[in-house]
């Protein structure tokens, strides 16, 4: 070795063997540092992402928090406003009595006819002929005040009557006729039979509107629901009357009424139109 020189005792191949180790070392520790710095700066930027992201949670929490107890609110003013009103509503109670039998045929002019005879109804020869069962109703007013109630349609009372008026604890009595055709009365049969129950229904319906501006409107409903003719077995388009009321329960050629719950409808203003809203809970 000399003055100023430099040499080396490895071969050339395992020199640049040593060289690229130890470039590659150093290449290493310049990486690993720069790692170092990039894990500190990341650190430090998912520190903050996460406190940003705690403080956006936070924010939308503090939003559903206030909406829910905006919904609340209007819950519990609107159960507020109900309440009041059905505490003015009064009691009414509708029951469907009995179905008299045998069936009545429509006149043209006068009064509805019992059907006396035993003779079956020809389709198509007869499909106009109109039959109708009439419905005993009684209507009762439970208090606590005086009330007007309307009927859907006209009830027999002393004569057709749309209206009535009725004192805290007084009741009345009247029938509505349940009217359809042959036909209908034909289809309702089909309809019963194809669904094994069910089919279409006549309705009665007894109304009440509370004279109030912010007030409710109650219905209640009474349900004719079957038919009164059965097909005549082996006689094509042959059809006569139920058994009636030794039908057995749930035959299709059979026909009940049924009084059903009555439906409140709330108004905020009923002059302006203004239903009162919905609003669920939101817990």
């Amino acid at each position: 070795m000399g003055g100023g020189s430099y040499t080396t005792d490895m071969p050339g191949s395992e020199f640049w063997t040593a060289f690229a180790a130890i470039a590659a070392g150093a290449a290493a520790i310049v990486t690993a540092a720069t790692m170092v710095f990039i894990a500190r700066q990341t650190a430090a930027t998912k520190r903050s992402a996460e406190a940003s992201e705690k403080t956006a949670k936070a924010a939308i929490d503090g939003l559903v928090l206030a909406r829910k107890e905006q919904s609340r609110a209007q819950f519990l003013a609107i159960e507020a406003v109900k309440t009041r009103i059905d505490a003015k509503m009064p009691q009414i109670l509708v029951t469907s009595e009995n179905l008299r039998w045998p069936p009545f045929v429509a006149q043209s002019f006068g009064d509805a006819q019992p059907w006396t005879s035993s003779e079956p109804f020809r389709m198509p020869r007869d499909k106009d002929e109109r039959l109708l069962v009439r419905v005993d109703i009684s209507i009762e007013n439970d208090g606590p005040k005086t009330v007007n109630v309307s009927f859907t349609p006209l009830l027999t009372i002393s004569g057709l009557q749309t209206s009535a008026r009725l004192e805290v604890g007084q009741a009345l009595s009247g029938t509505f006729d349940a009217e359809w055709s042959v036909q209908q009365w034909v289809d309702a049969w089909n309809e019963r039979e194809a669904t094994r129950g069910g089919g279409p229904v006549h309705l009665f319906q007894v109304t009440y509107v509370d004279p109030g501006d912010t007030g409710a409107v109650d219905h209640y409903d009474v349900f004719v629901q079957g038919t009164i003719l059965r097909p005549v077995p082996n006689e094509d388009g042959a059809w006569s009357l139920i058994d009636f009321p030794r039908v057995p329960i749930g035959d299709v050629g059979n026909i009940a009424a049924s009084s059903q719950p009555y439906t409140r409808k709330y108004w905020l203003s009923r002059i302006r139109e203004v239903e009162l809203p919905e609003i669920p809970l939101d817990l």
